[in-house]
């Protein structure tokens, strides 16, 4: 009986599929990137643009001042001892308008920049374009707050783990340097305030407990002292509006 054989170049092809199947086939980063084999165009462009849309609000919160702003603003609410007053949504909707505020000269530099040309942004060529102008005034804004030890930390850092090719001609003025120090000069900065502004608040905590131990009221919550007193001295100092004042100011 005759057996029934397959051409060789679907063997061949069959067993290069299998072989692709069992290798993983390109990484999903690669597909990302590239985009899939058939796509190409202007409308393969928008669909892998869309998938950066979601990273965009992260980028925003991390290359501006909201970062320390909200953080400032969780750390005031604590230590006056209300828990969800104000809300997290007031304290974030004022973060936005004090960074809003901060970042004028940043958003009007980046809007010259890109009023100045005109940009094709359905061709890679365009955005790469549009990227390189965006860059500038974000790497001078990076770079005025970020501190110079932070920064000569991840470019040395980059010695250690980062192979001699990829680290080959990086400076501190490279964006993948400013950002991650700028991330840690603003949280180091933001602390520092918070922990200022933490002490008064705890002198009072303090002051409330003793005397209360004093009168041997122990029954009774310090915080129910402490709070009023609390916000009686926040407000008796305007202390919201130095607050916001300060924040601002740290930006000049």
């Amino acid at each position: 009986m005759a057996t029934r054989q397959r051409p060789p170049g679907k063997l061949r092809g069959g067993h290069a599929a299998k072989s692709g199947q069992r290798m993983g086939g390109p990484s999903p980063l690669f597909e990302i990137m590239a985009g899939k084999p058939g796509e190409r165009g202007p409308a393969s462009l928008e669909r892998r643009a869309r998938r950066y849309e979601p990273w965009l609000p992260f980028l925003a919160v991390l290359t501006t001042g909201f970062l320390k702003i909200a953080i400032v603003l969780m750390i005031v609410r604590n230590a006056l001892g209300v828990q969800q007053t104000p809300p997290n949504v007031v304290l974030y909707a004022v973060a936005i308008v004090l960074t809003v505020y901060v970042s004028a000269p940043l958003l009007t530099a980046i809007h010259h920049k890109v009023s100045e040309q005109h940009f094709d942004i359905r061709s890679v060529e365009g955005l790469t374009t549009l990227g390189r102008e965006i860059s500038g005034p974000l790497r001078e804004h990076l770079s005025r707050f970020a501190t110079p030890r932070e920064r000569q930390f991840f470019l040395s850092a980059t010695q250690r783990i980062w192979p001699q090719q990829a680290r080959a001609g990086l400076s501190e003025n490279d964006l993948v340097i400013l950002l991650p120090a700028y991330i840690s000069s603003e949280l180091t900065r933001a602390f520092q305030i918070g922990f200022l502004l933490y002490l008064p608040f705890l002198v009072i905590d303090l002051v409330v407990s003793n005397i209360l131990m004093a009168m041997g009221m122990m029954m009774v919550s310090p915080m129910l002292i402490s709070v009023p007193l609390k916000l009686f001295l926040f407000v008796a100092v305007d202390g919201w509006s130095r607050l916001m004042h300060g924040l601002i100011l740290s930006y000049a």
